[in-house]
């Protein structure tokens, strides 16, 4: 199993999705208001908790186990098809409810367009996860590019068509419905009727907590959108949710690839720390080398990028993003960690961390929400610094490391990346008053931006690039 080939596929996967969320956000905030994609964000957050329910931490136990029988596997999947198939309909259901709650009419439509694709989803969670235990990245790279291509058609049309709300609703489910089609076609495995509450239960302690971690999480990760829906609006969650956004499609590239393609390698060591520690430190290394520069570069651009991205009618976004961009630095540090407890089976552990973090984050919530969106973000920044240590401390504790290795790993990408941000701080106004022009200035600055980083990287830390990047990675990534 080679994780230089995982992390290539996935980051492949995750750049074209990137590619064309950033298409969907600039073409659709150009068509929608947003209303319609605070009416999204609601949406979403009953999608992402019904998601959780429903995969049941399947995907996680079938990589985790080296050897998992067929009598397993068709338990699992039926267990997963009756769950989406129960909370599809739960959701169709409680749709009107859900509208009348965040007082948003048209969350009742988008609901039951959304429930639908519960069923069709949950029909190829195991497929799925065959795949990513043989690491067929490559597959899912093409399943994922053509789905999210064929979303994107589905949700402009439909845009394009007065739809209004129901075409991020619609765009949504032609996605999910794409991907299961794909995966049906790709999979070799097929499925039979044959259920064992046995084979459920023997796998019941890691896919227990990992369900009850991924469920914690999403109340951390999801309650913003709740608070501020609730209390302060629709119109005001649509602009947190464009910024929030906007923070996070780059990092869902660097996080995919993290936790997507390391899982795998990482389980299959997972009685060698040796292994699992220089393996982890290194590929941490190698996200913060990315992640650093984004989150700095996204905190500088702020303005342009929301003009350029979104348009002017989402100019209050770029405040939000003032206090996002460094939220999303630490992220990439904090899920980085998720991998290390399901490969050495301390899932327990992890939703111990989960259960704190979700409390710190729900009190930031509530608290930030008295001062509107960008107190909101405010108050999330510092929750998730007050999170980082513990999280940190106990993923070390994991693999025998030290945080010297960790302040070690971390230091000279980030401290580049604090050099370029106050470098184009200085240099930013002169390339406007050049060029003249937002989106030519946004582009020149970026590229500015990666000439500075990469310079100061190779003159200051030199050593770091050539022993921690090169010589580790060939021996710990091509095995």
């Amino acid at each position: 199993m080679n994780a230089l080939s995982n992390a290539s596929w996935v980051a492949a996967i995750q750049a074209s999705k990137i590619a064309i969320q950033l298409a969907s956000l600039a073409i659709l905030s150009r068509i929608l208001s947003p209303s319609d994609f605070g009416a999204m964000a609601i949406a979403t957050v009953a999608i992402n908790f019904s998601l959780i329910i429903r995969d049941l931490g399947t995907a996680a136990t079938i990589i985790h186990n080296k050897e998992i029988s067929d009598r397993t596997l068709n338990s699992l999947f039926l267990l997963n098809s009756i769950a989406g198939a129960v909370l599809g309909i739960i959701l169709y259901l409680s749709s009107s409810w859900i509208s009348q709650y965040f007082s948003f009419p048209q969350l009742e439509s988008m609901l039951a367009i959304l429930g639908m694709a519960f069923p069709i989803g949950a029909f190829t969670v195991v497929h799925q996860a065959l795949i990513e235990k043989r690491s067929g990245f490559r597959t899912l790279a093409r399943i994922e590019v053509v789905a999210g291509a064929l979303g994107l058609f589905a949700g402009v049309t439909s845009a394009l068509y007065n739809f209004g709300a129901l075409s991020l609703a619609i765009q949504a489910f032609a996605t999910t419905s794409a991907i299961s089609i794909q995966l049906l076609i790709q999979s070799s495995w097929k499925p039979s009727l044959r259920f064992s509450l046995k084979e459920v239960k023997k796998h019941r302690r890691y896919s227990g907590s990992f369900t009850i971690f991924s469920l914690v999480n999403f109340f951390s990760r999801n309650a913003d959108s709740a608070i501020i829906g609730r209390e302060l609006g629709a119109l005001s969650l649509g602009i947190y949710s464009q910024a929030y956004k906007l923070m996070m499609i780059p990092l869902q590239l660097l996080n995919a690839v993290s936790n997507r393609a390391l899982f795998p390698v990482l389980a299959n060591r997972q009685f060698d720390l040796p292994a699992v520690r220089a393996l982890y430190l290194r590929a941490l290394s190698i996200l913060l080398l990315l992640s650093a520069p984004i989150c700095s570069g996204l905190w500088i651009t702020r303005d342009m990028l929301v003009q350029v991205v979104l348009g002017t009618q989402w100019e209050a976004a770029s405040s939000v993003l003032l206090f996002l961009a460094p939220v999303g630095y630490i992220q990439s540090l904090t899920s980085s960690t998720g991998p290390i407890f399901m490969a050495t089976g301390t899932t327990d552990i992890q939703l111990k961390l989960g259960l704190f973090g979700a409390a710190l984050m729900i009190l930031a919530f509530f608290t930030g929400v008295n001062w509107g969106i960008e107190g909101v973000a405010a108050c999330y920044l510092i929750a998730n610094l007050v999170n980082l240590f513990p999280c940190m401390t106990q993923t070390l504790k994991q693999i025998e490391g030290t945080w010297n290795e960790l302040i070690l790993a971390a230091t000279p990408p980030t401290l580049s990346a604090a050099g370029m941000a106050t470098a184009l701080y200085f240099l930013q106004p002169k390339i406007f008053e050049a060029l003249e022009n937002t989106t030519m200035t946004l582009l020149a600055t970026i590229a500015a931006g990666f000439i500075i980083y990469t310079g100061i990287l190779i003159l200051c830390f030199n050593k770091y690039m050539r022993t921690t990047l090169l010589a580790s990675y060939k021996k710990n990534y091509a095995q």
